[in-house]
């Protein structure tokens, strides 16, 4: 279900996907004080800060580089938001910057990217947290001849987090960032911080004067300059001449233009509000700004344009509720007054998130071809489908009609272009003289070479790593099955730390793993849209009854929160194992599900309220964290109150849910006021509550009366004594933890906190710039913590959500940070070491030892016996060779008799030919490559009988792409394939069954990719690192083994070990050992036996890619093959004999793919 289907969310400026909301949200949690308000708060303690200093408690990031299967025709990949583009004239080199991820660098037209500074630390001296310097507005970029000569000012502070433009809240600046040539920089930190005056404010555009150096930043609180004497810290000052002079409202986007003949250069301010709202203009040698009447337009945001040459400047005004925005062309030529004429028939692109989403951009060869983007939008395409969910961006010409102007024309109406990109637009962007385009959206960067193309955009995203993780899923034993709820890119799953794939629609809040079958986990969308992985649940059936829909209750909802999970022994006597798994998750009252979501109540009462019932169970409050503290115990929080559920132990024995008691904990509010008369006083005077964490004494122990545990806050930065983490010791009395005013600890607002229930006097913090551990001790009774900091390596960044994995002896803390991913740090080891590697299965991460049991040896549900020779990375495919033509008729989308490989093949063959990257070798027919053969020339089938427009794939057409060399194209050209291609553009690979083979081969040329990867401290250069691989086919006739029955397969010690051990460890790759009973090595040759990843560098979120060429023609039918691959990185192996199955599970440097050659 698309988040556009679900029911409308009423009035104001927010859709279905209300980012108005979550930005209230994230505001409540994070908040302070506004800094003009507050007292300078003290410096951070000095310490460890990224980047990375030492392998000693050092975080790795898990990912994700790479997200795949995004939401938009396509299946694009896709990344975080990106707010602003800077884009050189020649389309090759880019700055792009994220909402909350820093900025970003390529220098080939979006194929690759890197990020400038994004290890970095900010002086924390005088900024009132949550500001950070990897929230970003804006950027300005005037280019040079190299990147080197590139000056670039970066604005900070994220402007669409909250709309009313007060300065101090979620994830603001921390002022001007200016890099002179930051992509050419060998420092991990290539800016210098200026304007210091604008920390916790957000930039919306910065411009540069035209042939001049004077630099002007539209900003929440008015329009700012760089004074004549810049440097680190100077302030920004408020430009000369009314009303800019002292005008502190919001200024949505600034133009300055140039001078040419009698026109002069001219500076453009839009304010967004109060009596100075509207179009101003400030003409060079001027001091005061003149406004331009607009009429019509309202106290919302607009964004700005010109034309090239800028005798025309555009301008794009919000309207709320549904109203059509409106267009202004203001007639700029010479040296008079500009004069505003409205242009009427602009489409409905920003619907009621013009506050978020909205951007212009004229082409520079047509200067009345305006191309306009907001929200998302549907679109028609020639058949008659309509498509959804698609980024509203549109393209049309301007035409005078009379006086008056059109947005396109009857002849020529305006084009929907946005069809395959992310909904949400923020920016665009034309380069190459008007004959390419650029969009900034929350999906990341997408690009299209043909600009007036429904389906010209193609994503650009790879490597550009902001996923913006809200929450965290932990499986608790498969440690590489990791779930993160993003904002507005649904939910994803970790396949490798360079590739995640989206399993969601929609936006992404918490997650909370079924108890009993940890394969599968319930999901947040937003407020009260919740689903399940596996289609249990959907998007509103928490709140539906028979088709009516809870509208108050889904309103009462928190924009995101998280839900819990835990496995209960029901029975008298209790069961050994766990037969029932307990699920809650909060409104505005206490949801709880013992059958994954089939059927609902609300607790204490134990019975489903809906739909009558409103007031039944109710906080009066949000909820945004429940947490279990045992099978009887629960607690909740809202950012004012903490409820404890209880059961009466054996109630639930003839079935749930049994009797519930509900207790308030503690409230911030007393008698309607905050009381501070008592010891923990100071705690309910912090701006919110934001998370609470059950502490037990020892697994299934609860101290005390009720249980232990802590309270996060937001702080107050104008008192000390409003500790940011509260601890509760299970009776009656809190105390703070002192993490604010510890010489380690920090003053920044908690936003997450986890125990460990096996070590009890240990606490992880999350906070809006790093994660501290606190460690509890008691002296006469009473506790104290000590608090050390846990930054080595970790973005400084806000850290949204806290979980650790504790199985077998395997320790892992996993933070998802705001905008950079997914972070981990191992616990159980005080240092990580450098380790190349290849997995037994998806879930293997190559921790476990031989005194740890290895790799896990049970599925994701917990039953099912694993398999281990079923490695994701030793990927056998086809080897691209020409096919022919598929039989009459002629293929359709949607067709029976269309074939997915085949299709693949057709599609590699086809990009080769038009060398396009639009045609993306996925195997699926969707809408977006149906324009695309459209475009290129593909057949219609005659209509009747046929659908008018219909597109097909006749024998012609199928042979034109199959010619040579065409039809041996990988389907990603000529280079070596990333792991996200390999996942993307050749067959899914499953683990398989230990009973069985894997997969299934033809008998015929194939190829097998190997996918190494590699964490620590230090990056691989691949060319240290060397791939061999071994085949094994049965040599016996009779008796022969059986791809359905793996313990008829080769189970003696392998034969081979020593000679592997002499081709990875020797000069040329040769071998003097010979073995037998089955085994070879694939390649024939010292060249062809041994390969290297040279060329590529490894890291934790970069993989290398070696493939060997297998003929396996002529091989009987049903025969199994075992492939087997063995690296060596930098040191010399040495395998000792073993057998297979125990080197796969033990040794990080094989990795074994069963193999049945069918048909």
């Amino acid at each position: 279900m698309s988040r556009y289907q679900w029911p409308g969310q009423p009035g104001g400026d927010e859709t279905e996907d209300a980012p108005g909301k979550r930005a209230r949200f994230n505001t409540l949690g994070r908040l302070e004080l506004n800094p003009l308000q507050a007292p300078r708060p003290r410096p951070a303690a000095p310490g460890l800060r990224a980047p990375a200093n030492g392998r000693e408690h050092l975080w790795q990031p898990l990912g994700p580089h790479t997200v795949v299967g995004g939401q938009a025709e396509g299946g694009p990949r896709i990344s975080g938001r990106i707010n602003a583009l800077a884009v050189h004239p020649d389309g090759e080199r880019l700055y792009a910057v994220s909402g909350h991820g820093g900025v970003w660098y390529s220098r080939d037209g979006g194929a690759s990217w890197a990020s400038l500074g994004g290890l970095a630390s900010t002086d924390t001296s005088g900024i009132n947290r949550p500001a950070q310097r990897h929230a970003c507005g804006a950027i300005q970029v005037a280019f040079g001849a190299t990147e080197a000569d590139d000056l670039v000012f970066v604005g900070t502070g994220d402007p669409a987090n909250q709309p009313d433009a007060e300065p101090g809240t979620s994830l603001g600046g921390v002022g001007i960032l200016v890099g002179q040539g930051p992509a050419a920089a060998a420092g991990p930190d290539p800016w210098v911080r200026e304007a210091k005056n604008l920390i916790g404010n957000a930039a919306f555009r910065i411009v540069r004067e035209p042939g001049g150096s004077t630099v002007v930043a539209a900003t929440r609180t008015g329009l700012f300059q760089r004074p004549a004497v810049p440097g680190a810290d100077v302030d920004w000052v408020r430009p000369a001449g009314t009303p800019f002079d002292t005008l502190a409202d919001a200024c949505t986007d600034v133009l300055w233009t140039a001078a040419d003949g009698a026109r002069p250069a001219r500076l453009w301010v839009w304010v967004r509000t109060g009596p100075s709202g509207g179009l101003w203009v400030r003409d060079d040698g001027q001091v005061n700004f003149t406004k331009i009447a607009t009429a019509g337009t309202l106290g919302r945001r607009a964004s700005l344009a010109a034309s090239t040459p800028p005798d025309l400047v555009w301008v794009l005004n919000d309207r709320p509720n549904g109203t059509l925005p409106l267009l202004y062309r203001v007639a700029a030529a010479g040296g008079g007054t500009p004069v505003a004429t409205l242009v009427t028939g602009v489409p409905d692109i920003l619907k009621t998130q013009g506050f978020y989403d909205i951007a212009i951009d004229v082409d520079p060869a047509h200067p009345e071809r305006v191309v306009l983007g907001g929200s998302f939008m549907d679109a028609t395409l020639p058949d008659g489908t309509v498509v959804s969910s698609n980024g509203a961006i549109v393209v049309a010409d301007v035409v005078a009609s009379g006086a008056s102007f059109t947005y396109g024309s009857a002849a020529s109406p305006f084009t929907m272009i946005g069809v395959g990109v992310h909904a949400d637009v923020h920016d665009l962007r034309y380069s190459n003289g008007g004959a390419r385009l650029w969009v900034g959206c929350d999906g990341g960067v997408f690009r299209s070479d043909r600009p007036t193309s429904m389906v010209g955009f193609y994503a650009r995203n790879h490597g550009i790593t902001v996923a913006e993780s809200n929450f965290l899923g932990n499986h608790a034993a498969s440690e590489g099955h990791v779930a993160a709820g993003l904002q507005d890119n649904a939910v994803i799953t970790r396949h490798s730390n360079g590739v995640w794939k989206l399993v969601g629609l929609g936006d992404g809040g918490g997650i909370a793993f079924d108890p009993l079958r940890p394969d599968r986990f319930m999901r947040q969308h937003f407020q009260g849209f919740w689903s399940s992985s596996d289609g249990v649940l959907s998007g509103t059936e928490l709140l539906d009854r028979a088709g009516t829909f809870a509208q108050n209750e889904f309103d009462a909802s928190a924009f995101y929160s998280m839900p819990a999970g835990i496995a209960h022994r029901r029975g008298s006597p209790a069961p050994a194992i766990a037969n029932v798994g307990q699920i809650i998750l909060g409104t505005h009252r206490l949801w709880y599900t013992e059958n994954f979501g089939t059927s609902w109540v609300t607790l204490p009462t134990g019975t489903d309220p809906l739909p009558a019932n409103l007031v039944q169970d109710s906080l009066g409050q949000a909820i945004t964290v429940c947490r279990w503290q045992t099978p009887d115990v629960a607690w909740v929080l809202t950012p004012k109150l903490l409820t404890r559920y209880a059961r009466t132990a054996g109630s639930d024995n003839g079935g749930g849910p049994g009797s519930w008691a509900m207790q308030t904990v503690v409230a911030a509010t007393v008698n309607n006021k905050n009381d501070g008369s008592f010891a923990f006083g100071p705690m309910r005077d912090a701006v919110a509550w934001t998370e609470v964490a059950v502490n037990l004494d020892a697994p299934g122990t609860a101290r005390g009366t009720l249980g232990a545990l802590y309270l996060g806050t937001s702080g107050k930065a104008s008192d000390s004594a409003v500790d940011t983490l509260w601890w509760f010791d299970g009776t009656g009395v809190w105390m703070p933890t002192g993490l604010r005013n510890h010489a380690q600890g920090v003053g920044a607002p908690v936003t997450a906190v986890v125990c460990d229930a096996a070590f009890p006097d240990e606490v992880y913090v999350g906070t809006t710039v790093g994660v501290w551990k606190g460690t509890r001790s008691f002296a006469g009774g009473l506790p104290s913590w000590n608090w050390e900091k846990r930054l080595n390596g970790l973005p400084e960044a806000a850290v949204e959500d806290l979980a650790i994995l504790n199985d077998g002896g395997l320790r892992l803390l996993r933070a998802a940070i705001a905008a950079r991913g997914v972070w981990e740090l191992r616990l159980d080891s005080t240092e990580v070491g450098e380790l190349t590697y290849v997995r037994a299965h998806q879930d293997d991460l190559r921790y476990r030892t031989p005194t740890v049991p290895p790799a896990v040896p049970l599925r994701r549900d917990g039953s099912t016996p694993r398999s281990w020779h079923g490695s994701p990375d030793v990927r056998p495919r086809v080897a691209p060779v020409p096919l022919a033509a598929p039989a009459a008729p002629a293929w359709v989308r949607g067709g029976a008799n269309v074939d997915a490989e085949k299709l693949r093949r057709f599609q590699a063959a086809l990009r080769s030919l038009k060398n396009d990257p639009r045609v993306r070798a996925t195997g699926q027919w969707d809408s977006y490559f149906n324009e695309v053969l459209r475009e290129h020339g593909a057949p219609l089938l005659p209509s009747p009988p046929a659908a008018a427009n219909t597109v097909s794939i006749g024998t012609a057409y199928w042979n034109a792409a199959m010619a040579l060399p065409h039809g041996r194209a990988e389907p990603w050209g000529s280079a070596t394939p990333t792991e996200a291609d390999l996942h993307d553009f050749t067959p899914p690979l499953e683990e398989g069954d230990v009973g069985r083979t894997s997969c299934s081969l033809p008998r015929r040329a194939c190829k097998v990719d190997i996918v190494v990867h590699h964490r620590g401290l230090d990056a691989r250069d691949g060319a240290d690192v060397r791939v061999t691989l071994l085949k094994w086919l049965d040599p016996r006739t009779r008796g022969a083994s059986s791809f359905s029955d793996s313990a008829t397969w080769f189970s003696d010690p392998v034969p081979w070990t020593a000679a592997v051990n002499e081709v990875l460890n020797g000069a040329t790759g040769a071998s003097s050992q010979s073995f037998a009973a089955g085994w070879s090595f694939v390649g024939t040759t010292n060249a062809t036996r041994r390969l290297t990843l040279a060329g590529q560098t490894l890291d934790p979120l970069h993989s290398g890619v070696a493939s060997f060429d297998i003929d396996l023609s002529g091989l009987r039918r049903n025969r199994v093959l075992l492939l087997v691959a063995v690296i060596r990185a930098g040191a010399d192996v040495a395998l000792q004999p073993a057998t297979l199955h125990d080197l796969a599970l033990s040794s990080p440097n094989v990795a074994v793919r069963s193999v049945r050659l069918f048909p």
